[in-house]
């Protein structure tokens, strides 16, 4: 049974924790001291040692501190530190002890949003409660009531607290164990805006600029990245300033906004397209003669698509100043030098123009026919086998030869779903008020059958006249799996 209420700092074996006594004795195996205590107030070091109690200045003056100490024969303590009876064994005054202030009891929490009420009832033994935060910093002190009320500034998951309490003659008791608070954290994420979300396409380049907002914590980390779907990128840039997007095609401007309470949000704005390159034209050869030539045009634009096909057939290099709707294959018949001039338009407003040629025809005396002269029609159009995508259909076409001539040459023009021209086959002469089969063969392609049904349009073309005639003849056959 002992005590100390000394500095001892230059007494302390630092890799031990233990006290080194004066003398030549060693080190004292302090294990085998038992209700031994140190004012560890005064003490100016942390010693490791269980055995070796420590308490404030307060409770060191305080009898119920030692445990297992004789006071009735051997110890005596007068509000201060414990001391030694007299050898005669007189008896000094005692006066009462002060009783130590004791910590609240039913600690409870109220949460409203970054608010929090600490309700309490207080301790025995004690005049004022002391509140402090999970640092030791005090918050607040008082000394009536039972409820503290603070506000938390930090946007953690929980708040942490601790109590302690101060007695009569400002005795102060230890702190209370920590107490854990489950917050109302702001569970609402940023918001992100874009300065432009016009996403029709453009043939020049788009700036955007984004704005990060939280009102609640404000905002962290503002983050973007530009690709060209909308897949959420793996990697990250901080925003700065606008962003410029410049390279032709489609662009997604992803974002990422971490807000103070951790909350974060990712979106995208776009597509973005830029088609700064006018649509390309081209131009195949279907069928040549010598008096007549048949030819596709293809317009093709990869980003922005085709708003716009158009074509004009003159005898020369000069511009048009009308256009035609290119909506079928072209047939050239006229004698001389043919060009065929073409106008395309994507929809970023890209326009293309130019020509092909010269197609040279040479049909120097095409008959004038007349009225009554040339009457062709189509009676009928029949099917030889099954309608199936991917393979080859046979077709026969009835034609009716109503005028007052044999035909004169002349072509059968097989149309595809859409009114282009897919294959041509020649018109032997057919007599006057008779009727002659003609074989017509064709792939069926996927987008020629709709709604279930496969439609072809057939029409004639008479090649060596001027007369022109077109009797259309549409097929609608029951597609066969």
């Amino acid at each position: 049974n002992s005590y100390c209420a000394v500095d001892m700092t230059n007494f302390l074996n630092k890799d031990t924790g233990r006290i080194k006594p004066l003398g030549d004795f060693g080190w004292r195996n302090v294990a085998r001291i038992e209700n031994t205590y140190h004012d560890k107030t005064k003490l100016g070091v942390t010693l490791k040692d269980e055995y070796f109690t420590g308490k404030t200045t307060d409770y060191m003056k305080h009898k119920n501190t030692f445990v297992n100490w004789d006071f009735n024969n051997i110890w005596s303590i007068n509000n201060g530190y414990p001391y030694l009876k007299n050898i005669s064994g007189s008896e000094i005054p005692v006066v009462e002890l002060m009783k130590l202030p004791e910590l609240p009891t039913n600690v409870t929490t109220v949460v409203n949003g970054k608010k929090v009420k600490i309700i309490f009832t207080p301790g025995l033994n004690s005049h004022t409660t002391i509140l402090a935060d999970h640092r030791g910093g005090e918050i607040d002190r008082i000394s009536e009531g039972n409820t503290f009320e603070i506000t938390y500034s930090e946007y953690d998951e929980t708040y942490l607290f601790y109590i302690k309490t101060i007695g009569s003659n400002e005795i102060e008791s230890e702190w209370s164990n920590e107490y854990t608070v489950k917050t109302d954290v702001e569970k609402i994420v940023p918001i992100v805006e874009a300065s432009n979300t016009d996403y029709s396409i453009k043939n020049s380049n788009i700036e955007v600029a984004l704005n990060y907002i939280d009102k609640e914590s404000g905002i962290k980390e503002r983050q973007y990245q530009v690709t060209n779907s909308i897949d959420i990128p793996i990697t990250w840039t901080n925003y700065k300033a606008p962003v410029i997007l410049s390279a032709e095609g489609n662009h997604f401007i992803h974002y990422r906004a971490v807000d103070n309470a951790q909350n974060v949000k990712t979106g995208y704005f776009g597509p973005y397209t830029i088609d700064k390159t006018g649509p390309i034209v081209t131009a195949s050869t279907l069928d040549s003669e010598s008096n007549y030539t048949i030819l596709r045009l293809d317009y093709i634009d990869n980003v922005s698509s085709i708003r716009e096909k158009k074509c004009q057939i003159t005898n020369s290099v000069v511009i048009p100043t009308s256009w035609n709707d290119y909506t079928r294959t072209l047939l050239l018949k006229n004698h001389g030098d043919n060009y065929i001039h073409y106008k395309g338009v994507d929809n970023a407003g890209n326009v293309t123009k130019g020509y092909f040629g010269p197609y040279k025809i040479n049909k120097p005396n095409s008959y004038d026919a007349k009225a009554g002269d040339l009457e062709m029609s189509i009676d009928s159009i029949t099917q030889t086998n099954l309608v199936i995508p991917g393979k080859e259909i046979n077709l026969v076409a009835k034609i009716r030869n109503s005028g007052n001539l044999s035909n004169r040459q002349s072509i059968l023009i097989l149309k595809d779903s859409k009114g282009l021209d897919r294959d041509y086959v020649d018109i032997p002469p057919i007599q006057p008020g008779t009727m002659s089969n003609i074989n017509l063969s064709t792939v069926i392609k996927p987008e020629d059958i709709v709604s279930g049904m496969l439609r072809y349009t057939f029409d004639i073309e008479f090649i060596d006249t001027k007369y022109i005639t077109s009797d259309e003849h549409s097929i609608l056959v029951e597609c066969k799996a």
